[in-house]
């Protein structure tokens, strides 16, 4: 017996243990059952619903709103023209990148490697920091200088709008030809989790998480992370016979906070931190047009042209490339050395509080950011690492020096390390504060106060590996501090250290004073302060400077002059070196010479301080007429202006610029006709002034004729066109939609002998032979370079068009979507077609980026609940050779038999990506 109570005992437990575990068994079974049947009736509620969506989308043009005039309005109800892109209809239509948005966008011109944005004519022209941009771009309201913005990933932003025209009022930064907004996606309210991969060719990766969720019942957080790769560069090198390697590698990391703040406060806030590096980037590349047949004896050559030792014997080279690839094949390149970029030191952090009160709201927006942007390149961009000067065959000691001279030789030119930097280190801040009202009524209004100011540093060097470049000699022209030492090879150095600041204050009133008629008026004050410093140095290693090599070989040593002060403005009087914007006093350097810069012994370069301040008076009128509900017909006149800026760095006679101002006349007719069928429509006349435009300009300086930047004023240009956009859904599940410009642009203002701001010397054309060349004035200009002609030629800008505006571009998207049981099924194709294009003012072929059209298609596979979503792409499917602009004509030489004689005139294009193709897969876990 008292051995059986033990395993009595021990049975009872075990039997409990296993009842007990069957029930708990149960229990859990029951609580899972449970769980599972409430995920099915949430994954079919979510199925039925998303079902429902997709039959609404397949029929109907659905309304968007949109926060241009910072409050919330349906997109048609908006009395200025404005394109918006949503993040599904962009994944849905394939406007995925920025230049999507650009060829969709009536009137928007992008050039992806400049980073630079045009708004019907008015742009960007310059990377000068110092030179303001002309289109603002916004993102969650804070003021950003990069237009990539808006192409970050669908996945975090919500909607991209573009406003067309001056935004004087409410966007007064910057804002002069138009305001792109970037808006992201929130924090959500529920549980939100999405993991995106797309691999397509040229080694693309591309990896996106985002968790997004409530922390607690008054708080909601997102996080976000993407990695993307592209292991192959567009471009081959032929000089190693590979294909350029780290074409993109970048990562990007975001975290948002929203918090409720009692009742009536709300905060919100984002910090993101994005790195990139590349050998390439991820854009198209530049196609050079021309052998290489330049001239030893370049125009304006600082240096000895590297591409000269190309047809010589005695060379070192990487590879045996001695002909330009790109000739026969654009996407190539023949250099030593590919251009590498590294953006880094990214910290962007933003933030909005909004508190609501009985009649109004109060809103604060602000936030920092700061970059540095590194690139680095091969300066004369081919694959020379040294070359030999021949030594001319002449028996006279005048043509040939060295044969004279015991132990004399060929100079050797040592090119390996030739190298362009270009850096820009900038960090910004911006307040605003405005107040709107917030009741039903009449009557609407906002009023603000906006404060800005970045600085910003942007030095510009190239590189000499020749042994003379590091100890430079300025005695031989009468600067003895020209003779500082230059350890690391700067043969050309600029640089400026600035600071802006902008203040505004502004307010705008929307008065519905009849049942289909509305008033609008604002008004906005602005005043913009910049000052800071340039710096300059340059030396001379050719011919016009030290010696020509072919004569003396090497009697001339590789030796380098400091013509910095040579270069640099100089002035006949003391009052005359009292120019606008230049703080730096006066001093005499020679008998007739004034300068407002002082050289620094320890550099050798010349520095000079800057300030000065501009101000404008903008705004907007408007009326709009609402017959129906479904027609808004508007007349808008707008002023928008820009402030002025320096031509900073280069130490030119008149640094300072005056602002610009645009009067922009624009009528427009937004209809929706039923539901199936909207149409939007906008006519306008623009009157620039005062367009600030960067050229290259032949300067006579005390060692002959240089090239050096210019910011001039063109006193009065025009621009005007006629814009449509449409969106048809004609039959369930197909829709188109389409847009359509026409924008001819010209300079208005002649050249005349009394007013000469019109009157420019084009340097690929300085004798106006150019077809379309308009000679206005003939000077003639003392020079010391040989084969070069002392005569030139002014041109009037008059009837040019205004860079980056092509007359014409049209974009096509066609879809096409199956319903089926559980999921949908689109394809669809893109077609894109745009007018020729210009880099400058100069209307000439060499400056021409021609017409070009392109193809994209896409299949899309959606899970009603949207958990699975599956795209295959290929963009540019034809692989056509398509341009997002022209940078420019370069002149390389003259001839040498008949120099007098327009030739050889290189054309340098920015070139799109070519086909690419790849699949995406998105998937939410939560």
């Amino acid at each position: 017996m008292s051995s059986a109570f033990p395993r009595t005992s021990g049975g009872l437990e075990s039997a409990r243990r296993r009842n007990g575990g069957e029930d708990m068994f149960r229990k859990t079974a029951w609580v899972a059952g449970a769980a599972l049947s409430v995920l099915a009736a949430s994954s079919a509620m979510a199925q039925q619903a998303g079902r429902r969506d997709a039959e609404t989308e397949a029929t109907t043009i659905g309304e968007l709103i949109v926060t241009a005039e910072k409050r919330e309005q349906k997109l048609q109800d908006v009395p200025i023209a404005i394109t918006a892109f949503t993040a599904k209809q962009r994944e849905t239509t394939g406007i995925v990148t920025i230049q999507d948005i650009t060829n969709f966008t009536p009137g928007l011109t992008y050039n992806s490697g400049l980073d630079r944005a045009a708004i019907r004519g008015v742009g960007r022209l310059t990377n000068r920091l110092s030179s303001d941009a002309a289109v603002a771009t916004y993102s969650d309201g804070f003021y950003t200088t990069s237009v990539a913005e808006a192409g970050k990933s669908t996945l975090i932003v919500d909607r991209v709008e573009v406003l067309r025209g001056p935004q004087g009022t409410l966007y007064g930064r910057n804002a002069i030809g138009g305001a792109i907004n970037v808006i992201s996606k929130r924090p959500t309210d529920t549980k939100v989790g999405e993991a995106r991969v797309t691999l397509g060719n040229y080694g693309l990766h591309n990896y996106e998480l985002l968790v997004s969720g409530p922390l607690t019942d008054f708080a909601r957080v997102q996080f976000y992370g993407q990695f993307v790769e592209q292991t192959e560069s567009y471009f081959r090198n032929v000089a190693t016979g590979n294909r350029i390697k780290d074409a993109l590698n970048r990562n990007y990391l975001e975290v948002q906070a929203d918090i409720d703040v009692g009742e009536r406060g709300h905060l919100w806030v984002k910090y993101a931190k994005p790195k990139w590096f590349n050998e390439s980037g991820n854009s198209g590349g530049t196609l050079s047009n021309r052998e290489y047949s330049y001239n030893y004896s370049g125009v304006d050559a600082l240096t000895i042209n590297p591409a000269f030792g190309l047809t010589l014997a005695n060379r070192v080279q990487v590879g045996n490339v001695t002909s330009n690839p790109q000739l026969k094949d654009p996407r190539t390149v023949n250099t030593d050395f590919p251009t590498r970029i590294k953006n880094g030191g990214i910290n962007i952090l933003t933030a909005e509080y909004t508190q609501e009160f009985d009649a109004f709201d109060l809103k604060y927006v602000g936030g920092f950011d700061s970059y540095k942007y590194d690139q680095l390149s091969d300066s004369d961009g081919l694959p020379i690492l040294s070359f030999q000067v021949p030594l001319n065959v002449s028996p006279l000691p005048s043509q040939n020096t060295c044969q004279y001279v015991p132990g004399c030789r060929p100079l050797t030119i040592d090119a390996s390390g030739n190298r362009f930097s270009y850096i820009e280190d900038k960090s910004w801040i911006s307040h605003e504060i405005n107040i709107s009202s917030n009741q039903e009524g009449p009557l609407q209004w906002i009023l603000g106060l906006y404060y800005f100011k970045d600085t910003y540093h942007n030095p510009q060097i190239s590189y000499s590996s020749q042994p003379g470049a590091l100890t430079p000699s300025g005695a031989g022209v009468g600067n003895p501090l020209g003779n500082a030492i230059n350890p690391r090879g700067e043969f050309y150095y600029f640089d400026y250290d600035m600071t802006t600041e902008s203040r505004a204050v502004f307010g705008q009133l929307d008065w519905k004073f009849r049942d289909v008629w509305q008033f609008t008026a604002g008004l906005r004050y602005t005043a913009d302060h910049k000052d800071g410093f340039e710096s300059f140095r340059s030396l001379c290693m050719t011919n016009s400077c030290i010696g020509d090599p072919r004569v003396f070989g090497t009697l001339v040593g590789g030796a380098a002059l400091d013509i910095t002060t040579l270069l640099a403005a100089g002035y006949p009087s003391q009052a005359a070196a009292r120019v606008e914007g230049v703080k730096t006093a006066p001093t005499q350097q020679a008998a007739n010479k004034w300068v407002n810069y002082v050289i620094d012994p320890a550099t050798g370069r010349a520095n000079r301080q800057l300030e000065n301040d501009w101000s404008g008076v903008t705004g907007t009128l408007g009326i709009e007429w609402n017959p129906d509900t479904s027609t808004n017909a508007y007349f808008r006149y707008g002023r928008g202006y820009k402030s002025g800026g320096f031509n900073a760095a280069e130490i030119v006679p008149s640094p300072s610029t005056d602002a610009e101002t645009v009067d922009a006349y624009e009528i427009g007719l937004k209809k929706d006709f039923g539901s199936t069928l909207r149409v939007n429509t906008a006519v306008f006349l623009y009157n620039y002034k005062d367009l600030q435009i960067p050229i290259r300009v032949l300067v006579q300086t005390e060692l002959g004729n240089t090239v050096q930047t210019r910011f001039l004023n063109v006193p009065e240009s025009e621009s005007k066109g006629v814009e449509i956009e449409a969106n048809w859904k004609p039959v369930r599940g197909l829709d188109f939609l389409a847009s359509y410009s026409y924008n001819p642009t010209q300079v208005k203002s002649t050249c005349t002998t009394a007013d000469t701001r019109a009157c420019v010397l084009d340097v690929a054309d300085p004798l106006a032979q150019a077809p379309g060349a308009q000679p206005a004035i003939t000077v003639s200009t003392p020079t010391t370079t040989p084969n070069d002609t002392q005569t030139k030629v002014l041109q009037s800008l008059k009837g040019n068009s205004l860079p980056y505006a092509p007359e014409s571009k049209f974009a096509l998207s066609a879809t096409y979507t199956w319903l089926l049981e559980n999921s949908s099924l689109t394809v669809g194709a893109n077609y894109v077609w745009r007018d020729a294009s210009y880099a400058n003012l100069f209307t000439r072929d060499y400056n021409r980026a021609p017409a070009w059209d392109s193809k994209d298609f896409r299949v899309i596979w959606r899970t009603y609940s949207g958990k699975y979503t599956v795209t295959a792409y290929m963009r540019n499917a034809f692989d056509d050779l398509t341009f997002n602009s022209a940078n420019g004509g370069t002149r390389l030489a003259p001839d040498p038999s008949n120099p007098t004689n327009f030739n050889n005139v290189v054309q340098s294009l920015a070139m799109n990506p070519p086909k690419t193709y790849g699949v995406a897969v998105y998937y939410k876990f939560w």
